[in-house]
């Protein structure tokens, strides 16, 4: 069990630490490269497939406000990425639904 957690721990150290360092580069190649390495897409010709990551996020963040203050809850809905979108893209996805008024 120990090594079980061990090996896990040292997988998250090293997904850090690639992160620190795709960060350090977002002037496009850094986001680029955090969405080919987590979703396998890349997010300037796969526009869809980004705009599907940010829409499930986006509901995700629905889900949890209504189940936690609204006692709505709904086991057959999952979020299904293991990692979230980038924070400028999911502005840029808000500020386009929004500007386009469009409800969330």
């Amino acid at each position: 069990m120990q090594q079980l957690f061990l090996s896990r721990l040292k997988h998250e150290e090293q997904t850090l630490l690639g992160l620190k360092q795709m960060y350090a580069n977002l002037d496009g190649s850094g986001r680029t490269q955090y969405y080919n390495s987590y979703f396998k897409i890349d997010p300037n010709s796969d526009v869809n497939s980004l705009g599907n990551i940010l829409g499930y996020y986006v509901y995700g963040l629905k889900f949890v406000y209504q189940y936690y203050f609204q006692n709505l809850a709904s086991w057959s809905w999952y979020y299904p990425y293991y990692f979230a979108p980038l924070l400028t893209d999911l502005n840029l996805y808000l500020a386009n639904i929004l500007q386009a008024g469009h409800s969330l």
